[in-house]
């Protein structure tokens, strides 16, 4: 798993007056990775749906294959919960990539997550990991090193050497 621990310097909860993408941005080091399942962060009586997914953060396009939509109908809260992707995708190495969930905290009750503040504990697998959001002028990068909306996360493998895919 890509993020495995986080802390929150401030505890700060979302829940209302944003809709659109948050996540996290990252740099993958030098080793291609297979991803196998994209995963939110459950807070307690979280219960919508969320589209989550990968960018290339270069040219701001969807990663094929690297989106599903999570429900939390089966999942427990403060706990990571996963959805599988339709079929694994490979992420070239040495690329930056948004991680990125829909986020629809429009009233206080829509489900709420992590504020930017959020800091990850991740594989060394990526460096560079910042928080990440969409606004009206476009994709913004915020300055904190380590930091994540959400949190998110992702379940990787290492690309096998006879992986015709890559």
């Amino acid at each position: 798993m890509f993020v495995t621990d986080f802390a929150t310097r401030s505890g700060t909860v979302l829940n209302c007056c944003y809709h659109g993408w948050a996540g996290m941005a990252f740099t993958l080091g030098p080793t291609p990775v297979k991803v196998l399942q994209l995963g939110r962060w459950m807070l307690p009586k979280n219960h919508r749906t969320h589209i989550l997914k990968m960018v290339n953060s270069d040219t701001k396009e969807d990663v094929p294959g690297a989106a599903a939509t999570l429900s939390f109908d089966s999942c427990r809260p403060e706990r990571f919960c996963f959805v599988t992707l339709p079929e694994p995708i490979i992420l070239p190495p040495n690329t930056r990539y948004y991680l990125l969930a829909e986020e629809k905290a429009i009233d206080p009750q829509d489900d709420s997550f992590y504020a930017h503040d959020a800091v990850v504990t991740a594989s060394a697998i990526a460096a560079q990991r910042r928080p990440v959001f969409l606004a009206e002028k476009g994709w913004t990068e915020m300055d904190q090193q380590g930091g994540s909306y959400g949190p998110l996360t992702f379940v990787f493998s290492q690309v096998n050497a006879d992986d015709s895919r890559y």
